[in-house]
């Protein structure tokens, strides 16, 4: 079974580029990531389509939690 991770802040420069390194070294890892409206989730579904993403902010607990 796939490791399953998931990332905050990849619509940022560092996480953008973690997001990139983790996407490209374990293709077959589970990963989401939590972004904060559709406009930032639809960058990142463009560069990275297998990404699951969550919409909320670090406050979102209830979604973390998920």
């Amino acid at each position: 079974m796939a490791p399953k991770l998931f990332l905050t802040g990849v619509t940022g420069y560092i996480g953008g580029d973690f997001l990139y390194l983790v996407s490209e070294k374990h293709p077959d890892w589970e990963l989401t990531a939590l972004v904060r409206n559709s406009d930032k989730g639809a960058k990142v579904t463009v560069a990275f389509p297998k990404v699951k993403l969550v919409y909320g902010d670090l406050s979102s607990t209830d979604l973390i939690e998920e």
